[in-house]
């Protein structure tokens, strides 16, 4: 639970001698228990007692919640408990300690141990031998202000002094009682080094004489003046059955519980752990003297021990390891075995680069250099940096522990060259270099770019490097630098072939704020174009010099709404936009094509069908415009928004016959096929024109395309006209032979067949 300052200071007021609660009455706990090893003259050594960094305060919070699995309703247990606690000055006993608004009860356990010096497995035992509250479903407030027992004398009738009625009062007492049993130990009931008449119950006549060996055995005699006798002992955590005043539990509990919890509560080093000490020199060795015994019920059934300059710990499937010096402390960062890390599998090794170390952990490993630290890596970071090659490749060692808390669950970790970024949908990625700045340029993962998404590629051409991202791309050339690429750009770039392409590498990154909400970006090889109207699309070569011509976007064409595309021979190209299309001859030669002329041109199939490409700009002569293509001519009345096509047969007929001045007049309609023996036709405002392959194409007008029309056209008796009317102005006659017979005209008689 999360801890605030809290300000003020607590005064305690503690008599050199306190009466406390003695602790008589049988635990709950009936289970069977090992008294092998009790000495009534050292329950305890100095070295376990005053041992204050046994445990962290979440290795204590995981010992409670094991010790209780569910609370009872309407009950807090003490996993669950928070408590107030006041700031403390430092006094003769205990220094600072720091209160908190909200403490977790075994934080605040801890943080006692530390102020005041006392193993804190040490006040968890003393808790549950006075008031079972470790492993209680349903503690009562009563069980909390007398937690310890601390200012509840037994010849009070079950009055206890409220200046300690809280459970920090409680645990802070009794620490400090602890410390002071040990700067006075020659001036209450027990003294270490001598005998010592201890009885075996209160108001029993019974006692023996016992020769205290140390002062943590004194202090718990001063605190509980009781020793058991065999009958208790041999109860293991029971009771003998029957009321008696000479049965006391207390010590006897005490003992109990910090084996069964914790392990001896003498120091010894043996097993597992004991050969792998005596591998690193024993006491003359890196780790020095043991300064714990060995502590068991650790995750995963592992054990651990405390030694001068480290620890070794211990499990069945990992062994016995021991870590120390910085490797230690940073493994204890991340949460001993219970972290990350999980327990050691190696001893530590050296040697690596630049004088490195490096240990190896279940979940991980640790590398330490003298410039770098000590640091952690693990999972998919970790695999990245072992694909790269460890600390001899590219990134070099780590310089932060992995850093979480990104956008969308994202995690990275600097190292010496570089840095990498890991989430469960990008998998973990390094940049690096003038990729990395670039990258950072947008923003990190909270720019457009997001996460890497792959590794660098350096094998580009001209010795080009690349990585991809979740919004785009970075690519990187000595020439043209580092440049970011994405959305509708970069997949009109890809699909031109990247930098393999005509646009070769970009050159500058993408700029917006153009006409209509437009961007565009510079490659090698020319330009793309963007707009939320026409999507991205790519110019270059003499097709971008025609479009600059005209203004660029701002110009008559807009912007491209297509890529250039070219015929199967290449000998033309051609490119829409917005406002028309620009053709490219195989000469080079560039043409507009534009209004009334671009949508006759898109009708007849536009540079794939019947009319290819421009092959000259416009050409008006008065009311009349037109523009010549590869395979016919466009005509439209000026300031008309309708144009017609005709192809090459039907422009040359039509050219022959006057053109707008002639017989025909300017077309009032498209071609149309799909006549008799696959003939195509086309309206005119005098008349019409009929082509097939073998008649080629034939105007017919006036009176004799009246009459022709009579007959049924060219599924009448006449069939196509062969060749345009011949008039004879002297005569005042025309005649127009068809594939069925001839058709004259008079002046004075009209059409008749000939």
């Amino acid at each position: 639970m999360p801890r605030q300052p809290k300000g003020g200071v607590f005064v305690a007021v503690i008599a050199l001698i306190a009466a406390v609660f003695l602790g008589v009455s049988a635990p709950a706990q009936t289970a069977a228990a090992d008294v092998t090893g009790w000495d009534a003259g050292n329950i305890i050594s100095d070295e376990v007692f005053y041992a204050s960094q046994t445990m962290t305060g979440d290795q204590i919070q995981s010992f409670l919640q094991g010790q209780v699995s569910s609370c009872q309703s309407g009950y807090t247990c003490l996993k669950d408990y928070v408590v107030s606690t006041p700031d403390v000055a430092a006094n003769s006993y205990c220094s600072a300690y720091k209160g908190w608004s909200a403490q977790r009860a075994a934080d605040m356990i801890h943080d006692v141990a530390i102020a005041c010096g006392i193993n804190p497995q040490v006040l968890l035992v003393t808790l549950q031998k006075e008031q079972g509250l470790i492993t209680s479903t349903h503690p009562t407030n009563t069980m909390y202000i007398r937690a310890l027992g601390f200012g509840c004398p037994d010849s009070s009738g079950g009055w206890c002094d409220p200046n300690y009625g809280s459970l920090f009062s409680q645990v802070y007492a009794a620490a400090r009682q602890f410390k002071i049993y040990r700067a006075y130990p020659t001036s209450f009931n027990f003294v270490a080094g001598r005998n010592n008449t201890i009885t075996y119950g209160p108001g029993c006549a019974k006692s023996s004489s016992v020769y205290i060996q140390n002062q943590a055995t004194a202090g718990l005699y001063d605190y509980t003046p009781y020793q058991p006798d065999s009958r208790v002992l041999a109860a293991g955590f029971g009771s003998i059955g029957t009321t008696d005043s000479c049965a006391a539990y207390g010590n006897r509990n005490f003992y109990l519980y910090f084996n069964q919890w914790f392990g001896s509560t003498r120091y010894n080093v043996g097993g597992a752990i004991g050969a792998e000490w005596d591998a690193l020199g024993g006491g003359e060795g890196v780790l020095g003297m043991p300064q714990t015994d060995e502590i068991c019920g650790l995750t995963d059934g592992g054990c651990y021990q405390y030694f001068q300059n480290g620890q070794i710990h211990w499990t069945n499937s990992t062994g016995a390891h021991a870590t120390y010096g910085a490797i230690k402390t940073e493994w204890g960062v991340t949460g001993w075995e219970t972290g990350t890390l999980g327990y050691p599998i190696n001893d530590a090794y050296c040697g690596l680069a630049n004088d490195g170390c490096a240990q190896g952990f279940q979940g991980g490993q640790i590398h330490w250099t003298n410039s770098t630290g000590a640091h952690f890596t693990h999972g998919a970071i970790q695999a990245e940096w072992a694909g790269l090659g460890w600390e001899t490749g590219s990134l070099g060692y780590p310089t932060t522990d992995e850093i979480c808390g990104l956008k969308d669950g994202g995690c990275y970790q600097y190292f010496e060259n570089g840095q990498i970024h890991s989430t469960a949908a990008t998998g973990a990625h390094a940049t690096s270099g003038v990729i990395k700045d670039a990258w950072g340029a947008t923003g990190w993962e909270n720019g457009f770019l997001g996460y890497p998404v792959a590794d660098q590629n350096c094998n580009l051409a001209d010795h080009g490097c690349s990585q991809a991202f979740q919004g785009g791309q970075i690519h990187w050339t000595e020439a043209t630098g580092a440049q970011w690429t994405r959305g509708g750009i970069q997949s009109d770039w890809a699909s031109l072939g990247w930098e393999n392409g005509v646009l070769g590498y970009p050159t500058t990154g993408e700029n917006c704020g153009l006409k209509d909400g437009g961007c565009f970006q510079y490659f090698q090889g020319g330009q793309i174009h963007w707009s939320p109207a026409t999507g991205a699309h790519a110019t270059y070569g003499a097709i971008k010099q025609a479009w600059g011509k005209t203004g660029w976007e701002t110009g008559q064409l807009g912007y491209p709404t297509s890529d250039e595309q070219c015929s199967a021979d290449k000998s033309s190209c051609w490119q829409t936009f917005q406002g028309g299309t620009i053709t490219l001859s195989a000469n080079g030669t560039t043409q507009l094509v534009t209004g009334a002329a671009q949508a006759a041109w898109k009708a007849a199939g536009g540079p794939t069908g019947t009319m290819g490409i421009a092959t000259a700009a416009v050409k008006c002569d008065g009311s009349v415009c037109s523009q010549q293509f590869s395979s016919g001519e466009i005509v439209w009345q000026s300031g008309a928004t309708t144009a017609y096509a005709l192809n090459a047969a039907f422009a040359t007929a039509w050219s022959s016959d006057g053109g707008a001045s002639g017989s025909l007049g300017m077309p009032t309609s498209t071609m149309g096929c799909g006549l008799k023996d696959n003939g195509c036709f086309q309206h005119f405002q005098g008349g019409d024109m009929h082509w097939t392959s073998g008649t080629g194409a034939q105007p017919t007008v006036g009176g004799i395309h009246y009459l022709w029309g009579q007959l049924g056209f060219e599924n009448g008796v006449l069939g196509y006209p062969l060749a345009a009317e011949q008039c004879n102005s002297a005569h005042n006659t025309c005649t127009q032979k068809f594939q069925g017979g001839s058709i004259i005209w008079t002046s004075a008689g009209g059409a008749k067949l000939g």
